[in-house]
């Protein structure tokens, strides 16, 4: 499966329609990892763009909720190393997820 499919096999809300939740508040549908860095998703047109957190390189203090790409995370590699799907990952609010928590993501 990769990383578009992942996104299109969840419920994600559709972008722009969880303006009126807290982003403490906003459901986590999917998590990608590679390295240090995680991406995850709360919002997506299920094509290409999705709104979420973003932690770059184990860097807290520079992590923030914003949109990203999903094409771009498929065509990012380190030799045969690409981004992964975290299969394992449960649904859930931002709030729960201590790795958005340690980063500043909830306030």
């Amino acid at each position: 499966m990769n990383i578009q499919e992942a996104i299109q096999a969840t419920d994600i809300p559709d972008l722009y329609s969880t303006e009126n939740i807290t982003n403490e508040d906003k459901m986590i549908h999917c998590h990608f990892v590679f390295g240090n860095c995680h991406w995850f998703a709360a919002e997506s047109d299920k094509n290409d763009t999705c709104f979420g957190y973003v932690i770059l390189n184990g860097d807290f203090q520079n992590a923030e909720w914003g949109y990203f790409s999903l094409q771009e995370l498929q065509e990012v590699s380190l030799g045969a190393f690409h981004i992964q799907i975290d299969t394992n990952w449960k649904v859930q609010p931002a709030k729960d997820i201590e790795l958005i928590k340690l980063s500043g993501g909830i306030f």
